[in-house]
């Protein structure tokens, strides 16, 4: 859930498939892939990169993942990697 606007979610499946909702949208299905690179983008620290794939709409969006503090397990940084942006989310199980 969307720390910013919660009424927006992203559900990570663990078959690749990512479902995206919102209170004023449907839901819309993504495909994505979690890896040390995300097309032209890699970096030295260990980091890795989620890659969020919209096939209806022919693109896709890099995002790498923050690490959080460890003390607060329940939280997920994901930052844009082209406009450096990062959205913060709560982790719901």
């Amino acid at each position: 859930m969307s720390q910013e606007n919660p009424t927006h979610k992203i559900e990570f499946l663990q078959n690749g498939i990512a479902k995206s909702y919102s209170s004023t949208t449907e839901s819309k299905l993504y495909y994505y892939t979690v890896s040390s690179y995300c097309d032209q983008h890699s970096t030295d620290n260990n980091s890795l990169f989620v890659k969020i794939i919209d096939d209806k709409a022919n693109s896709s969006k890099c995002y790498e993942l923050k690490e959080i503090d460890v003390q607060d397990e329940n939280e997920l940084v994901l930052v844009d990697i082209e406009s450096d942006e990062a959205h913060l989310y709560t982790k719901v199980y």
